[in-house]
């Protein structure tokens, strides 16, 4: 009769304690399961799970932890311990205890097999290791549930991750096997081609190259002429771009922008024309770039082919076209001034090879005076020949002791200074100095070009010597 009246008190307790607890009032609760389990004879289980779960929604979860340890921990098997060991489980992961979660998922599972709780046991410690990167350990979770419970909200959900991690990886080949020996799972062609592009896609665009390339090369091997079969030879063609495989890389630039129009159209025939310059093909890239400014519709590459195509108008010496399109650049602001200052260069220089000696003269002196570098070297170099080409002797002279004076870390340009300091000394009957000058050069410049130009002058002038 006492053990009747305290059972009952403990069951009184418990129906307050759930009372509070669906009105949200926790703490009253959680005193009630604590009174109620001073009045039971050791089957406290019902009480300590609806503690931990009144506990778990005021955010104490490591005392819910302890809380749902004691269910487990009991001597005798309770009805609640399976239910307790799952949502000790759950607990662990929402408090960002992964290694805890994956051991209690892993002990429920094989002490559970049976237990209508083991798919989402399965499913949740598929996404811990998933959300770890291990995806060898989440695959196998995964795959066992689609085969085992088919036709269940988790089946599908699993489905659709591994779904992920094989286009993630590049293994679109092995979720198709998988799929195709999966009963109960039918595909398309349609959606195996769009399987395979999304691969290829995600890798480019997450920058690794490598195996983008290779599920490219899958995709373009099985659908050659499927719906994306465009988009992957410039994926394909840009990661051999990428890893500097420039010759192999021209023949998916080209099948692009030899295809019906797309958005890959112009950057395919921009790297085309790249891999021409690189490969110092200079016209055949001045002819591709010219169709990029002409076709392109985007304006970020205009801009880059307007400064190459100004680089390989200068390498092929035509300075009529490259006045204008160094014009074009140098005024354009959305150059940086570097880019500007190459332009200014390239626009002075077309002005001198162009007959107009006196623009370019001005242009010259601009960039000596306000730049630094090679190009500020050669344009003062510039300077100084125009001057001496125009037979003004004495300001020559003064100009070429400032190349000397200003640019002395650029020996190329000082050489070339000396050798019409030389010319200059000539023309003013100073033969002696001229001898004296070049007669240094070659003794003490080290590039042979100088050298020989230095030493076919001195021979002129002792010849001009012994004729006399």
């Amino acid at each position: 009769s006492s053990n009747k009246n305290q059972k009952m008190l403990s069951d009184a307790c418990n129906r307050i304690g759930d009372c509070n607890f669906i009105l949200q009032r926790h703490n009253d609760a959680i005193k009630y399961y604590d009174r109620a389990m001073t009045y039971a004879d050791n089957q406290n289980d019902y009480s300590l799970y609806y503690k931990a779960t009144a506990l778990g929604a005021i955010n104490k979860l490591n005392d819910k932890a302890e809380t749902l340890k004691e269910i487990i921990a009991m001597p005798q098997q309770t009805l609640m311990r399976s239910t307790a060991m799952f949502e000790l489980a759950n607990t662990y992961t929402l408090n960002n205890q992964t290694s805890k979660a994956i051991e209690t998922y892993t002990q429920f599972i094989n002490e559970y097999p049976k237990n209508n709780l083991v798919v989402k046991a399965k499913q949740k410690l598929g996404l811990l290791y998933y959300n770890q990167n291990n995806n060898g350990e989440a695959l196998t979770l995964f795959k066992d549930i689609v085969t085992k419970y088919p036709g269940t909200k988790e089946s599908a959900e699993c489905l659709n991750i591994m779904k992920n991690i094989y286009v993630e990886e590049g293994k679109v080949d092995d979720y198709l096997d998988f799929v195709n020996n999966t009963a109960h799972i039918k595909t398309t062609v349609s959606e195996a081609d769009s399987l395979s592009h999304s691969s290829a896609q995600k890798l480019y665009l997450s920058g690794k190259y490598d195996k983008a390339k290779e599920a490219s090369e899958s995709y373009l091997k099985k659908y050659p002429n499927g719906a994306y079969a465009t988009e992957c030879n410039f994926y394909l063609g840009d990661c051999l771009f990428q890893s500097k495989k420039y010759n192999e890389a021209l023949p998916y630039f080209t099948k692009v922008y030899n295809a019906n129009k797309s958005v890959y159209t112009e950057n395919a025939r921009l790297k085309t024309a790249l891999i021409h310059q690189y490969n110092k093909n200079y016209k055949v890239a001045a002819e591709l770039f010219e169709q990029v400014i002409a076709k392109a519709e985007y304006d970020y590459i205009i801009e880059e082919a307007n400064v190459e195509l100004m680089r390989c108008y200068y390498e092929i010496s035509d300075f009529n076209k490259l006045l204008s399109i160094s014009k074009t650049v140098m005024g354009s602001a959305v150059y940086d001034e570097e880019i500007r200052d190459e332009a200014k260069f390239y626009h002075a220089k077309s002005l001198y090879n162009t007959g107009k000696i006196d623009q370019a003269y001005t242009e010259f002196t601009d960039i000596a005076n306000d730049n630094s570098g090679v190009e500020s070297a050669e344009s003062k170099y510039m300077c100084c020949f125009i001057t001496y080409t125009k037979a003004d002797y004495e300001k020559a002279e003064k100009e070429t002791f400032e190349l000397v004076q200003n640019y002395s870390s650029y020996d190329y340009w000082i050489a070339k200074g000396f050798i019409l300091l030389a010319d200059i000394y000539t023309k003013t009957g100073n033969e002696f100095q001229a001898i004296q000058t070049l007669q240094s050069i070659i003794d003490n410049y080290q590039g042979e070009d100088l050298k020989k130009e230095a030493q076919d002058k001195l021979n002129q002038l002792n010849k001009n010597e012994d004729n006399e």
